[in-house]
């Protein structure tokens, strides 16, 4: 195994919440491959959940070689994603799909209180209401489970992780690991919200967070959020990734983006390596074209009853 040990200590949770087994591709540089199991399909994504960042050309300049490495380990179909800039070049690649990517490029320079005027105030309602930021405690995975199964629901999305899951975050957290969890506490010491982030190298990157329907008033997402970026650049962290934003939620890009970061296209294809792996491709190209339309659908049914 290669990377640092934080690509290691998140590689081996992935191993024991999500994947199969975590892959390290040895031509070009080490590049961490999450291998999970689709039926009788094995599926591999790089640098799971981020895809391959700015920094990894030289991952689509060795494609083959890597392709060798992982059909050496029984991989079917690889999962690929890149900043759209990334692939000009690569005429090659078939982009199937994109989604907004938001970023904070200069973390050294963000300040509170160069957001919007509308974004502060967010900030003094939790502080008004008496919210306090506290870590996470190695006990509160199932309390943040709870608060993420709320979240998806809100946004009518699908269910991918497990309360042990959660757990094992929290525990990372709680043990000085790669992840940090924090939660927002109300001044009754219940968990108004919670927020996840992953840090690796000189980027942070956002990967969950939730709140309680009763305590939305207190904008718990917004003073976790505040708290997570000021935390990361005082730690010397760089960047700030939020991620994509799934289709069909514009409020959730609104809300990464009232923190300053600007969205641009990362682009999603797949790579078979078997002809399972073609017939799983075709098959999951399929369902993303029903979802996209069913997404398309219910904005144009919005729009309609707003007219």
């Amino acid at each position: 195994m290669n990377g640092s040990s934080g690509d290691v200590a998140w590689s081996e949770l992935l191993e024991r919440n999500l994947a199969r087994r975590v892959v390290w591709s040895r031509t070009g540089g080490a590049l961490p491959w999450a291998l999970f199991r689709a039926g009788p399909v094995v599926l591999a994504y790089p640098r799971f959940p981020l895809g391959l960042g700015d920094n990894d050309a030289w991952v689509l300049d060795s494609l083959p070689a890597v392709q060798s490495e992982l059909a050496a380990n029984n991989v079917d179909l690889l999962r690929m994603s890149a900043p759209m800039g990334l692939l000009a070049a690569l005429p090659r690649i078939r982009i199937e799909s994109s989604a907004p990517e938001t970023v904070v490029e200069r973390l050294g320079d963000w300040r509170a209180q160069d957001l919007a005027p509308t974004v502060r105030r967010k900030f003094r309602q939790a502080e008004k209401a008496g919210l306090v930021v506290r870590p996470a405690e190695a006990a509160d995975g199932a309390a943040c489970h709870s608060l993420y199964v709320r979240s998806v629901s809100r946004h009518r999305g699908a269910l991918r992780y497990s309360k042990l899951y959660f757990d094992d975050l929290c525990a990372t957290s709680a043990s000085a690991g790669p992840v940090v969890v924090t939660k927002a506490l109300t001044a009754d010491g219940r968990i108004a919200g919670f927020l996840a982030t992953l840090r690796q190298s000189d980027s942070v990157y956002y990967l969950h967070g939730g709140y309680r329907d009763d305590c939305a008033a207190m904008r718990p997402g917004y003073f976790l959020m505040r708290w997570s970026l000021e935390a990361a650049r005082e730690a010397g962290q760089r960047r700030f990734n939020f991620l994509t934003s799934p289709l069909g939620q514009p409020a959730l890009l609104a809300y990464k983006e009232s923190f300053g970061g600007r969205s641009s296209q990362r682009s999603y294809w797949q790579q078979p390596l078997t002809a399972m792996g073609s017939m799983t491709a075709w098959s999951l190209r399929l369902l993303a074209s029903v979802r996209t339309r069913r997404v398309a659908a219910q904005a144009l049914d919005s729009n309609s009853m707003s007219a």
